[in-house]
Formats: C-alpha cells, structure tokens, sequence
C-alpha cells in the first residue's frame, strides 16, 4: 500500500466569448484561449433545486491535461459550442494532439475556433450530414418558452452526438493504451 496526492484540477466554462476558471471560492480569472491534451468525454446528469423545484441537469465534462493538471471544461449537453467542439474534434486524426479553444463573440453569441497542433480544426460534418433539430408542436400548435420563442427536439441530434464521443472516446482510450506500452518498452529497454 502506498501514498499519494490527486491530480490537480481545474474547472472551467466558456461564455461572452471568453475562458473562465472557476477556483473553490474565488471570483473566476479570464482568459482569451486554453491549450491542452484532450483525455476523455464525460456526460453527467445532476439535480439542482431551483425556484422550489428540483431540476435535472445535463452537462457534458471535457477533461484536458496540461503539464500534470487535469482541465475540465463543463458545458450545456445540447449546447451548440459542444456541438461545434465536438464536430471539430471528429475531423481530428491524431487524437495526441495539442487542443487550441479560442472563444470569441460574433452577433451577440460566443462562438468558438479551435486548432489541433496550431492548425485550424474544420467541421467534420455539414449541418445537412446530421441529424435535424425540430421544432416542438402540440396539438398542431409551436410549443413556447418562457420568453415566447419556439422550443427544439435535439433528442435525434443527441443520440448521435453521444455515439459520436463514444468513438471518440475509444480513439482517445487506444492512444492512451499505446503510450502506456511506449513508456513501458523504453522502461524494460532502459533497463538492459
């Protein structure tokens, strides 16, 4: 049996075009663009009361590592910026790249431009390659928000977002696996 300490953590969100690092109690410190190793897609479900009711929320966690400190990036499960991260991503090829998340604000919404080893990431899919949001009806009328917008099914959208970080997921788990054979063989290697 043995001692040892926690990799240390940081969390952040991305909103008004900007990278925000939330510490246990203090105001959060901005920053223009984050870099670091991708390691794992996470969804997470979660209850928060609010207004007397409890709610369920869904987020997905994006884990990053950078010299020895995990980054986590907890972002709105239907969110059109993980929509775009996650999109970017899939056009990746070398899944032990350097990840570049350059937030910024065009027409009043944070947008997000990303790189993989300092070049640009593209969409991997056109908006037509996937599945289509739909607007919500009951009885043949649009179903409003609070605010009087029409409400969207992303439910078709999701499924496929979620088999899609599956495989990323399992591309990012098969390098993992091979640096840990790599370090191994340089160990035995060393060892002679």
């Amino acid at each position: 049996m043995g001692y040892g300490n926690r990799t240390p953590m940081s969390y952040f969100k991305i909103k008004d075009g900007k990278i925000h690092v939330y510490n246990r109690d203090d105001e959060p410190t901005i920053h223009d663009f984050f870099k670091g190793k991708l390691i794992q897609i996470d969804f997470r479900e979660s209850e928060v009361q609010f207004n007397g009711k409890l709610n369920k929320i869904k987020n997905w966690n994006v884990m990053f590592e950078d010299d020895g400190v995990n980054h986590i990036w907890s972002t709105k499960y239907d969110g059109i910026l993980f929509q775009s991260f996650i999109n970017c991503i899939a056009s990746l090829t070398d899944f032990n790249s350097t990840i570049e998340l350059y937030p910024y604000m065009k027409d009043g919404k944070t947008k997000l431009w990303m790189k993989a080893n300092g070049e640009d990431l593209r969409w991997k899919f056109n908006v037509d390659e996937m599945p289509k949001i739909t607007p919500l009806i009951a009885e043949g009328e649009p179903v409003l928000d609070a605010q009087g917008n029409q409400m969207y099914s992303t439910k078709a959208r999701m499924e496929w977002t979620q088999k899609l970080v599956e495989a990323i997921n399992a591309k990012i788990r098969s390098v993992k696996q091979v640096e840990v054979h790599e370090d191994s063989f340089v160990e035995e290697v060393e060892q002679f």
